[in-house]
C-alpha cells in the first residue's frame, strides 16, 4: 500500500502569523489533527506544522496564552 492512497487530500492551512486560539479553532471546524503553517501571502512557503499537541502546550486555554501567534511555538 503506498502513501497516497490513504493520505487526507485536502490540507488545512493557517498563516504563521495567526493565534493559537485561531489554530485550535480551524482544527475544530476542519476535524483535523494538524494543519499546514504557511508564511503570510505565500501560498507555496511552508513555515511548518501546527499539531493538536502543541495546542496543549497552552494550559487552561487563557486569553493570554492564546493570543500568542502560532509561529512562536516550536514547528516541526
Amino acid at each position: 500500500m503506498q502513501v497516497g492512497s490513504v493520505c487526507t487530500r485536502q490540507v488545512v492551512t493557517i498563516d504563521a502569523g495567526s493565534t493559537v486560539a485561531e489554530a485550535a479553532c480551524r482544527m475544530r471546524d476542519h476535524p483535523v489533527g494538524s494543519l499546514v503553517v504557511k508564511r503570510a501571502g505565500q501560498l507555496s512557503s511552508l513555515a511548518g506544522v501546527f499539531r493538536d499537541s502543541d495546542s496543549a502546550r497552552f494550559p487552561g486555554f487563557g486569553l493570554g496564552s492564546w493570543s500568542r501567534a502560532v509561529d512562536s511555538t516550536r514547528l516541526s
